[in-house]
């Protein structure tokens, strides 16, 4: 779990993710929870996953060698690149 990713889903789709939930969604997609939807060169993992208490789907970014999402991403990433 980390801060940055918990700010991430706050800002990227307005969801007050709690520490424990960050952890339960980060063990859902270590399980295999989740819906992989590419493998990157750096090693890090996109996925679908939901939100435990919302429901919703939200895209994460999770390096597997340190099992945490490292940040939430827009679920259509490509449509808000370049935005700041």
């Amino acid at each position: 779990m980390t801060w940055h990713a918990i700010e991430r889903a706050l800002e990227r789709y307005g969801l007050d993710i709690s520490p424990l939930e960050m952890s339960a969604m980060t063990d859902a997609v270590g399980r295999g929870d989740s819906v992989l939807l590419e493998r990157r060169p750096d090693g890090s993992e996109a996925h679908l996953c939901r939100s435990p208490s919302t429901g919703r789907v939200l895209q994460v970014i999770y390096m597997p060698e340190a099992h945490r999402i490292v940040t939430v991403i827009y679920a259509d990433s490509r449509r808000h690149r370049g935005r700041k």
